[in-house]
């Protein structure tokens, strides 16, 4: 890929990296739920502001179920194609969409390629199952991609210090979120990175005016606690 030159047109690569391990069970219901408005709101606005979406679900196993599809084709997540268990492969899960992203945008003739990309990580435990890629590998390639190409990484995490994690691999501590094992929080961790990418997909570079994913994730807590 030749060195990063913002694109004159609005298009946004979302890549949306998504657990699927046994654990995300108790939380199956928020996590399709929230999944599905993100992709609803992407989905309204696309007209003005286009983009391609990527969705990698993972286990133990890898499995790239979206790749770098018009938003507007992309179909909602339920019961049947969501279906928690197994293990948790964070690492090969990143490295793998890396890899495959890159080499997708490396293909693709220059003015043809998106304005931004934004690659979106959510969790509920600890690593315990990458058998390719190592924390060390993954971390350089995140700190690669973010300081080379201007990629956005997103990471949510829960049962961790997903700040903590985030940092090991190179995300920008404000860029890395806590949430509960609840369906609620699910759906409120996604509603905040609906609104990450949202904000990124309509500001221009730099990207240091808008808001970090910590304060808009305060904002849903606050719109929440006034609610009660």
């Amino acid at each position: 890929m030749t060195e990063h030159n913002p694109a004159t047109n609005k298009l946004t690569e979302i890549a949306f990296i998504l657990d699927q391990s046994g654990s995300m069970e108790s939380i199956k219901q928020g996590t399709i739920e929230g999944f599905n408005a993100f992709l609803s709101q992407q989905q309204e606005e696309n007209d003005k502001y286009p983009a391609l979406f990527s969705l990698t679900l993972f286990n133990a196993g890898i499995n790239e179920v979206i790749t770098s599809e018009p938003v507007a084709k992309v179909s909602t997540l339920d019961s049947h194609n969501y279906r928690p268990s197994g293990g948790t492969a964070l690492l090969d899960a990143i490295g793998l969409t890396i890899d495959s992203l890159g080499k997708r945008l490396a293909e693709t003739p220059e003015p043809d390629r998106p304005a931004k990309v934004i690659v979106a990580i959510m969790t509920d435990g600890e690593e315990n199952s990458s058998r390719q890629f190592t924390w060390t590998q993954v971390s350089d390639k995140i700190k690669h991609q973010s300081e080379v190409y201007k990629w956005e990484f997103l990471f949510m995490g829960a049962n961790q210090d997903a700040i903590a994690t985030a940092s090991r691999i190179s995300i920008d501590r404000d860029s890395g979120v806590n949430y509960f094992q609840q369906d609620g929080s699910a759906r409120k961790v996604l509603r905040a990175m609906s609104a990450s990418v949202q904000y990124s997909k309509r500001a221009p570079r730099p990207q240091w005016s808008k808001p970090s994913l910590q304060e808009i994730m305060a904002e849903e807590e606050a719109k929440d606690q006034s609610k009660q």
